[in-house]
């Protein structure tokens, strides 16, 4: 067992623990004497640290005897010899200053270096002048300790055991400056009598003597100074309309929870809700969701917004659904679906998501222990004054229920809530009160033709409710309050084992020793990445195994430090330059003031600030959903941070601000959160269920005219992060608290207590995207994406989606078309191909000359951009790639030909629109040509057998539709039928029939491939051909 002894951080308390030590050093002078036959029991190198402990202590009083033997030295020498002693006291604490005036490492900032070496100087002259001011008192406390242990060994042979603890004399009460002058009088007298006896004889160095004289008798007043309590710089507190705004924040955010953990979710936390463009709920959860759900429900009660008994049913039917998931060595995996409680595959154990549900199961036990024999939530008044103002602005936008008796209720309400009566007497009458003012409301709504906002009879149901929980527990508390006790005993009980049983130690790269990322189940393999960065959301998950003992703590001191500057100070840097990265684990994690963790999530959010300044936009960059969707219209998710605090790279080329992040730096910065939940408000990012997912300020995936998308969404995690960290700042730290009460998280806290070291190598991240980040031109808010040629390397794709129904173009014009899972035209992936399978073509039948509005369709190669200047008004190519459709534009001197290609929103099909523009002033004939190479199955199975998968699809043509039709033959009787249609729509003159062709090889003929075939050629005729002037 490893025991700390904590530093003193007051004058008597060290000195009383060096009269201790000297006592304790001294009475272990008989071992340095010869032993029987002469033989000492203590080696040499023992003996002579034994005798540097006693010369040590002598220090003091031969210094004070040295300066009054001096002061009978004529004045010269006495001021010469008094400069000696203070040499001698001040070489100590000068030296490994002289020492360390060059920098000792590399890529150490000089400016860092020399404000270290004048902090060092300063602190060994304040040091200095200590040792003297403190000389006489010291000298005769050592005097004292020496004479009485002397004595105790040689004499009396008692007492030799004394000893009273320092954690007994730090919590005796801080003296005062008449305590300060009572201990110390001893050794200012001894110091007085040594002084007057010198001057007795040398009057003549009275100057000398009386400067030193002066020192001791200041010595009380600067052990006073030197003993004050550390004076922390404050937070700059929250005032009352902040407060009011970021408890209405936190009221809203528990919405979710309370709104979609339901019993058809097995009362755990959907992962995610979609309300854009239709609702949808994510059916799954992971540990992180679970593990802040159950601490914002917590919350939900810190709040007064619910009643002890309704969270505890709320907890126990969670904790039944839990024990219900399959495990792993105590660990939960990292996705379930939420209606059957499967895992999900392929099953993962997210060493992260473990470490996050361990953590926030702790906090869980300690909160409901600290709920024992406390049934009623004493915030129950704020929490519903926090209801009545959530109804009062719900009735401003529905002024229609705005009347004169509900206004009346609701103000009687807030006066009875305003008045000290007895809770037993004062909660019926409010729950009286509300479900008057909820009858009112509802009335009004059933003799409405047209529903209004439901709003306001939501936050008036709630309010009722919530009085109703709050009644309930007073009446159990009465009555039998030892039942509430037991349940909340075993819920303690509960979360503390599921805690403790995951064993972390398999999940340690045995080589590295590091956490790895998980552990695959399915393929009974560790991960072989790890988190090797101290500023990483894996932090809990280290800090909860090492208190558990699950792995050493070298661990911790194996995860990264490395460095960045920033602003007038450093901070670990992370891979992302998240915010969420730098403070999730501080949702239940302590750090210190002063410490490397706290400098660090302080210079963190202060460099997130500068940055959102620096682009004009909101603060608070993390991992979040984005302006991008899959083919289901599903937002993308990703993680995003700022430049120059990560490590990855690219960070500069997105700018998604999500308001969880600040949530999270409200724990650090509450004014500054308080102001930007404010402005992000006034952007539109509020919603039903507190603020959406993020606000995406990246140029390239903006609607066109507008300069922030809000992504319509919410995410489990985030709206729990916020309610804690929200918890947190308004009710000082109480989750962290929680944590902390642990005993095995209290013997690890000194793991948390480590400072930033003086001397960091700092790293500088990619520094040149810092430089690109904060270039204001970049600002150019775009809202298509442009080419000109085809971009070098991979291929650049484009989707446009009905959510059902998909076509991917890339700027060489090539694709496919799906509907689902039915690939509904072939597509080979060749970068360097980029395969065409559908195409139109055109031909000019007076020259023959052949074109497409694509560029890979024409066998063109890329252009440069002077290449294309130089042919601007003869031939060039444009792709534009927006939101909701691709253009592809073909100019060729006075023909310019435009191909829009889109997916119909209601219907699942695509169009492909075609306007030919012919600003000569001959007359010119054209020939379209259309080609596709149907597949009409799933893309694996025409992947795996494609000769095969082309003798099932049949085709015919329909004239009085001009038409064509296909479908595949079912091949069993459940196989479902699929059929296309091709068909033409002409604006403007035709002046030929239509003309198809359905077998492949008649069409291509002699070419080698469909772009080269006979028909396109113009050197073989299908049945007819269409002709179109322009």
């Amino acid at each position: 067992m490893e025991l700390v002894e904590d530093s003193p951080a007051r004058y008597d308390v060290v000195l009383k623990r060096q009269h201790r030590w000297t006592r304790g050093d001294w009475q272990l002078l008989p071992w340095l004497l010869n032993g029987q036959g002469g033989l000492s029991p203590v080696p040499a190198v023992g003996r002579w640290k034994m005798i540097d402990n006693l010369r040590r202590s002598l220090v003091a009083p031969c210094c004070l005897l040295a300066l009054g033997l001096s002061w009978l030295l004529p004045a010269s020498l006495a001021l010469a010899a008094a400069g000696l002693i203070l040499a001698a006291i001040a070489i100590p604490s000068l030296v490994p200053i002289l020492c360390d005036l060059l920098p000792r490492r590399r890529r150490i900032p000089l400016t860092k270096h020399w404000a270290n070496v004048e902090s060092d100087l300063r602190y060994a002259l304040l040091r200095i002048f200590m040792q003297v001011a403190f000389m006489a008192d010291h000298a005769w406390q050592m005097i004292d300790a020496i004479v009485r242990t002397v004595f105790r060994i040689c004499f009396s042979h008692r007492r030799l055991l004394g000893w009273t603890t320092s954690a007994q004399t730090s919590g005796s009460p801080r003296p005062t400056l008449s305590n300060y002058c009572r201990h110390m009088s001893a050794g200012f007298l001894l110091a007085l009598a040594i002084a007057a006896a010198a001057l007795a004889f040398a009057p003549w160095n009275w100057p000398i003597a009386g400067v030193f004289v002066l020192l001791w008798l200041s010595a009380p007043a600067v052990a006073l100074w030197a003993s004050r309590a550390p004076v922390i710089k404050p937070k700059a507190n929250l005032d009352a309309v902040q407060t009011r705004n970021m408890r209405l924040v936190a009221r809203r955010t528990w919405r979710y929870f309370e709104t979609f953990v339901t019993p058809t979710d097995n009362m755990l936390p959907p992962d995610n809700f979609q309300e854009d463009p239709r609702p949808v709920i994510a059916h799954r959860t992971s540990p992180t969701n679970i593990g802040l759900y159950l601490l914002s429900s917590v919350t939900a009660r810190d709040f007064g917004w619910t009643g002890t008994g309704a969270t505890v049913e709320r907890l126990e039917q969670t904790f039944a659904s839990l024990l219900k998931l399959q495990r792993y060595r105590g660990h939960f995996f990292n996705w379930y679906e939420t209606r059957t409680l499967e895992a999900l595959t392929p099953a993962y154990v997210s060493s992260v998501d473990s470490g996050n549900l361990a953590g926030h199961l702790i906090a869980l036990a300690n909160a409901c222990e600290e709920w024992l024999d406390c049934a009623l939530a004493p915030a129950w008044r704020a929490g519903t004054r926090d209801h009545l103002l959530l109804i009062r602005q719900a009735l401003k936008s529905t002024p229609e229920l705005d009347n004169l008796p509900l206004t009346v209720a609701l103000d009687e309400i807030h006066r009875e809530l305003a008045l000290p009566l007895a809770q037993e007497t004062q909660l019926p009458q409010l729950l009286t009160l509300a479900e008057e003012a909820h009858g009112l409301v509802s009335d009004m709504l059933a003799l409405m033709e047209e529903s209004p906002d439901p709003t306001p009879l939501f936050w008036l149901e709630v309010l009722k409710n919530s009085l109703a929980a709050h009644n309930n527990d007073m009446q159990s508390g009465l009555k039998d309050p030892g039942a509430l006790n037991e349940r909340l005993r075993a819920l303690a009980n509960a979360a503390r084992t599921l805690a403790l049983e995951m064993d972390f130690r398999f999940l340690v790269d045995d080589e590295r020793k590091l956490l790895s990322i998980g552990y695959s189940f399915t393929d009974n393999q560790l991960d072989g990445s790890c988190y090797d960065l101290l500023a990483s959301e894996a932090r809990l998950a280290s800090l909860f195994a090492i208190a558990k003992g699950d792995i050493p703590a070298k661990h911790w001191f194996r995860l990264s430090r490395a460095a960045i500057q920033s602003g007038k100070g450093a901070a670990l840097i992370s891979w992302s330059g998240s915010m969420f990265e730098y403070l999730m684990p501080s949702l239940v994690m302590r750090a210190a003031a002063g410490t490397l963790l706290e400098q660090t999530n302080r210079v963190a959010v202060a460099h997130q600030q500068a940055y959102g300044r620096s682009l004009g936009i909101p603060w608070g960059i993390s991992e979040a959903a984005y302006n991008a969707r899959d083919m289901d219209f599903t937002y993308q998710y990703s993680n995003f941070g700022v430049p120059g605090l990560g490590l990855q790279r690219g960070l500069a080329q997105n700018r998604v601000i999500a308001p969880y992040a600040t949530g999270l730096a409200s724990m650090v910065d509450s004014r500054g959160a308080a102001d930007n939940y404010r402005r992000l408000a006034q952007m539109g990012a509020k919603g039903t269920y507190g603020f959406y997912e993020s606000l995406d300020f990246t140029a390239s995936r903006l609607p066109e005219n507008q300069h922030v998308a809000v992504v319509r969404s919410y995410m489990a995690h985030h709206q729990g992060m916020t309610l804690v960290a929200l918890n947190n700042t308004l009710q000082r730290g109480i989750m962290r608290e929680r944590f902390h009460r642990e005993p095995m998280i209290q013997a690890s806290e000194l793991l948390l207590q480590e400072r930033m070291p003086r001397e960091v190598a700092l790293a500088k991240p990619h520094a040149e995207e810092v430089k690109r980040a904060v270039d204001k031109s970049g600002l150019n808010l775009l809202s298509q994406r442009r080419f000109s040629a085809i971009p070098a390397g991979a291929p650049v794709v484009h989707m446009v989606s009905n959510g059902r129904y998909a076509v991917m173009l890339t700027v060489a014009g090539g694709g496919y078309s799906r509907w689902g899972d039915i690939a509904i035209t072939r597509w080979r992936e060749d970068a360097t191909r980029d395969d065409a399978r559908t195409f139109i073509r055109f031909r000019d039948l007076r020259s023959g000359k052949l074109w497409a509005a694509g560029l890979q369709t024409l066998g063109m190669t890329a252009m440069s951009e002077r290449r294309v200047r130089a042919l601007k008004g003869k031939s060039y190519n444009q792709v534009i790639f927006s939101e909701d459709d691709a253009t592809f534009i073909h100019h060729d001197r006075t023909l310019t030909t435009t191909l829009n290609v889109l997916v119909s929103g209601e219907d699942d099909g695509e169009v492909r629109r075609v306007m030919l523009t012919n600003s000569g002033r001959r007359v010119r004939e054209v020939e379209l040509t259309s080609y596709a190479e149907l597949a009409l199955a799933p893309l694996s199975a025409d992947t795996a057998h494609p000769a095969f998968s082309k003798m099932f699809v049949q085709t015919r043509y329909m004239p009085e539709f001009t038409a064509l039709i296909a479908t595949r033959r079912p091949r069993t009787p459940h196989e479902p039928s699929v059929w296309v249609a091709h068909l033409a729509i002409v604006e403007g003159h035709s002046i030929a029939e239509p003309q198809y062709e359905t077998c492949r090889g008649r069409f291509i003929g002699t070419g080698i491939s469909p772009l080269q075939s006979e028909a396109i050629q113009g050197r073989g005729a299908l049945v007819q051909y269409r002709r179109h002037g322009a």
